[in-house]
């Protein structure tokens, strides 16, 4: 059998090992994120089966009052989920947010955009220019050891004695949704690194067109905002009512799905025909 293969460690062997005490207190030392004094308790967490957690109260050296430290790991890629979940959910009340993925590579990682170390590591550097206490760490599987990753990052900058800057849910979930899942589409031109880069914007301002091809040309225009997500699709070409056509099928199914006060068909003298959705959803989950 592989060494290398063989000595792979578990999810569960991987996260005791980093909540074992004397570990605990070298890493945050030895990568100056905290001097421990005292750790008064530890809680455990898990998120599906390729992610765990701790959380981790400790006194400082320094004096300061109990700190709450999140430490999130997960087999392969790192995720934007880890740090959607340490800001707003489980680590939401916690002063240090450590995100830490392996070297592994996992399955369930494949075209998936969220799942990708540059944007990740664009979106911490981005919280750690507006002085969030949030790193990234990999670990390996086979020693166990975390290191710092260096790429883009720059933890040393941020002082936790100042305030800092955390985004709305929604303006991160606007941000996610228009930078990463949205724009990853068009590969070609899709730069992971830039997704989180100048900052998060307002909420009111997002919105993108799409235009469809061949002989069916049209445009789709999406809007994110506080009252949800909006379509407007509108028909480009006057030569054939294929819009029409579409709707006399489809237009139940999409009123089922979508409500039928949220849908709206548009098809006067002298205009060309356009579908409008609101689809009201709730911004609060991602």
């Amino acid at each position: 059998m592989n060494n290398t293969i063989q000595n792979k460690k578990t999810l569960d062997e991987m996260i005791a090992h980093i909540a074992e005490e004397n570990n605990l207190r070298q890493f945050l030392s030895r990568h100056e994120i905290a001097e421990v004094s005292e750790i008064s308790n530890i809680e455990h967490y898990e998120r599906g089966k390729d992610r765990k957690g701790i959380i981790v109260d400790v006194k400082e050296d320094n004096g300061l009052e109990k700190t709450k430290i999140l430490i999130d790991l997960r087999l392969g890629q790192p995720s934007i989920y880890q740090v959607y979940d340490a800001l707003y959910d489980v680590g939401k009340d916690c002063d240090i947010k450590i995100i830490v993925h392996t070297n592994g590579y996992n399955d369930f990682d494949e075209d998936i955009p969220v799942a990708d170390e540059y944007a990740v590591l664009s979106l911490i550097a981005q919280l750690q220019d507006d002085n969030v206490a949030v790193v990234l760490f990999e670990m390996d599987n086979t020693s166990m050891r975390m290191e710092y990753v260096n790429s883009y990052q720059n933890w040393y900058q941020v002082n936790r004695l100042k305030k800092c800057k955390i985004p709305s849910r929604e303006q991160f979930m606007a941000q996610t949704f228009w930078a990463v899942y949205f724009d990853s589409f068009n590969k070609g031109f899709y730069e992971p690194w830039e997704t989180y880069r100048g900052g998060f914007g307002d909420i009111n301002v997002w919105g993108a067109k799409i235009y469809t091809d061949r002989n069916m040309y049209g445009e789709i225009t999406v809007f994110w905002d506080q009252e949800g997500v909006r379509y407007e699709i509108k028909q480009c070409n006057d030569s054939d009512e294929y819009l029409k056509k579409v709707l006399n099928i489809d237009m139940l199914s999409i009123k089922e799905h979508y409500g039928e006060d949220s849908v709206k068909f548009e098809n006067v003298v002298g205009r060309l025909p356009r579908l409008y959705i609101h689809h009201r959803t709730v911004l609060g989950a991602i």
